[in-house]
């Protein structure tokens, strides 16, 4: 009893402290028309992330951002948390915009710190001509040289303590906006992943910066074949923390 009390006052803690940050960054967005957003994200979106972690009990190791490319990359990660959206945006990555499903706007706290950090939210997959013009709107604003892009390689669907099939739509984006790819890899143990529940677990995870992978020799025709290379690099790295 007491640690579901504990859990769900970590978890409430978690969506007050994510709105309050949102709602400063986005009216410092709007005041700057929006020219804060980089500012935004990297001096109250990440802090606010990294504290949250720590409240609700996560300790955390993630590289420098000296680590990160200098090049204009496609981040994408494996994504079986809602542990994740903390952690991404705790990365504080410079000129880097995350993907997010449409689905997520129900959740008023994370939509308030979305909007402030400039988001692309993605239509669903059954509105496919929505979806395919978002793509090729957002494969032009990387190609002008608009910065590096965030994006889950497994996309919507349940969470699971492993990695879900890969989608190729991100990845045809990439091949055609000539952007490698940065593989970074999550590692929350089983025992903290609290997998689709709001009630964070405490423990330590890891976010690994993997080998960047060059897309300039990739065709359409293989497309399939290179994005399950990519998907076997994750296997690779969870089989081994998993064995």
């Amino acid at each position: 009893m007491q640690e579901t009390i504990i859990a769900t006052y970590r978890g409430l803690v978690a969506f007050v402290l994510m709105f309050i940050s949102g709602s400063i960054a986005l009216l410092i967005k709007w005041l700057t028309f929006g020219k804060s957003v980089n500012w935004g994200s990297k001096y109250i979106v990440a802090p606010s992330s990294r504290l949250i972690l720590r409240i609700v009990g996560v300790r955390f190791s993630i590289p420098k951002v000296r680590d990160y490319p200098s090049q204009q990359v496609m981040y994408t990660f494996n994504h079986n948390s809602f542990l994740d959206v903390l952690i991404l945006t705790a990365l504080a990555i410079p000129n880097t915009r995350f993907f997010l499903s449409e689905k997520t706007r129900k959740i008023i706290s994370l939509t308030v710190s979305a909007l402030a950090i400039g988001v692309y939210y993605i239509p669903v997959k059954n509105d496919k001509k929505r979806r395919a013009d978002f793509f090729k709107r957002v494969t032009q604003e990387l190609k002008n040289g608009s910065g590096s892009v965030f994006v889950s390689s497994e996309g919507v669907h349940s969470f699971i303590n492993g990695i879900a099939p890969f989608n190729t739509g991100v990845y045809e984006m990439a091949l055609k906006a000539e952007l490698p790819i940065q593989p970074v890899y999550l590692d929350i143990p089983k025992e903290t992943n609290s997998l689709e529940g709001y009630r964070f677990k405490s423990g330590t995870i890891s976010v690994e910066l993997l080998d960047l992978i060059p897309t300039k020799n990739w065709e359409l025709s293989t497309l399939k074949n290179e994005v399950e290379k990519v998907r076997n690099i994750f296997l690779n790295e969870f089989n081994k923390r998993n064995d």
